[in-house]
C-alpha cells in the first residue's frame, strides 16, 4: 500500500437503482432514497442527514456515526450498495464498506445490511449498532488493534542478512491507565518530540483501552537525549524493540536506518505507524516500502 495516504472523504455512493414503476399520477415511496441518504450522510460526515433517515433518536444516531470515525481514526469511508429487496412494508439493503484506516495499513472491508421499514409512509433504517457493523452490539464500540512488525532484512545471495539487530525505543501508553484524560500526556509528548498532537491523541482514542499503544519510536542517540524528559511524563512507558537496522559492510550500499522523525514522516507522505523505521540511503532507502 502506498505511504502517500490521502486523508479525504468522498461523498459518492454507488447505488444499484432499479427502474421505478409509476402508478396512477404519483410515485410510490421507495427505500432507495433512504438507503442513499443514510450512506451518503455517513460517508460525507453529514450525520444529521443520515440520522434523519433512521427511526432512532436523531442526536443519538448522529453521535454514534461521528464516534465511529473517531473510534476508528478513519481517513475515509466508502460504501457500495449491492442490492435492495422489498417484502411489503419491510426492506433490506445489502452494502459493502471500505474504510481507510490510514497509517500504512490495508483497507478494512466488510459486508453488511440495512433493515428498513415504513414509518408514517416514509422508509426508515431500523436503527441499532449492527447497522454500523453486523457484529456490533449495544454498549460496544470500534477499536483498532495495531500489531507492529519488525523491519524486514536485506539478504545476500546466500540468504544471510546484511545487517544486525540494534535497539529502538518505543514510547507509548495504555489508555485505561490515563484516567480518561490522555490530553495532558499527549501535549507533553508532542512538545518533546514535535510530532503532531492531534495524531498522537487519535491513536490513543482509537485503540483498545487495555492495550499498549506505541506512539513514538526513537533511535539510541535520540532516546538518550530525551530519556530524562520522557521519564517525567506520567503514563508514558518505553519498550525496547530489536530491529535489523545496523548495516554490515559495504555500509553505503546496504544503507542506514533510523527511527521516524516528524521530518522523515512528512517526506514519506504523511502519518506512519509508530515503530516504523526509515531507510536513509542505499538499499534501505530504495526498498523502504517493501521493507516496512
Amino acid at each position: 500500500m502506498s505511504r502517500r495516504v490521502r486523508r479525504t472523504v468522498s461523498a459518492t455512493v454507488t447505488l444499484a437503482v432499479a427502474s421505478l414503476t409509476l402508478t396512477a399520477c404519483f410515485e410510490e415511496p421507495s427505500p432507495h432514497d433512504a438507503v442513499r441518504d443514510f450512506l451518503v450522510g455517513w460517508q460525507s460526515e453529514d450525520y444529521a442527514l443520515a440520522a434523519g433517515r433512521t427511526d432512532g433518536d436523531p442526536k443519538a444516531v448522529a453521535k454514534a456515526l461521528s464516534d465511529t470515525k473517531l473510534d476508528l481514526d478513519a481517513a475515509s469511508f466508502r460504501f457500495k450498495v449491492e442490492g435492495i429487496t422489498r417484502d411489503g412494508d419491510e426492506s433490506t439493503a445489502t452494502f459493502g464498506a471500505e474504510i481507510d484506516l490510514g497509517e500504512n495499513v490495508p483497507l478494512w472491508t466488510y459486508k453488511s445490511t440495512l433493515p428498513l421499514h415504513l414509518v408514517d409512509g416514509q422508509w426508515k433504517v431500523r436503527w441499532s449498532p449492527s447497522v454500523l457493523h453486523p457484529k456490533l452490539k449495544d454498549g460496544q464500540r470500534f477499536a483498532v488493534k495495531t500489531e507492529a512488525h519488525a523491519r524486514a532484512t536485506i539478504n545476500d545471495r546466500e540468504n544471510s542478512p546484511l545487517q544486525t539487530d540494534d535497539n529502538l525505543y518505543v514510547a507509548g501508553v495504555t489508555p485505561d491507565t490515563l484516567g480518561g484524560h490522555p490530553e495532558q500526556v499527549v501535549e507533553q509528548l508532542a512538545s518533546i518530540t514535535k510530532f503532531a498532537e492531534d495524531r498522537l491523541l487519535s491513536r490513543i482514542r482509537s485503540s483498545p483501552p487495555s492495550d499498549f499503544v506505541p506512539l513514538v519510536t526513537f533511535g539510541r542517540e535520540r532516546y538518550r537525549k530525551l530519556e530524562a524528559q520522557l521519564d517525567q511524563i506520567k503514563g508514558i512507558t518505553v519498550q525496547t524493540q530489536r530491529q535489523p537496522v545496523r548495516p554490515d559492510d559495504p555500509k553505503d550500499i546496504v544503507g542506514r536506518v533510523t527511527a521516524l522523525t516528524p521530518e522523515s514522516e512528512q517526506k514519506l507522505g504523511g502519518p506512519q505507524r509508530a515503530g516504523d523505521s526509515n531507510g536513509i540511503n542505499g538499499l534501505q532507502k530504495a526498498y523502504q516500502d517493501e521493507l516496512t
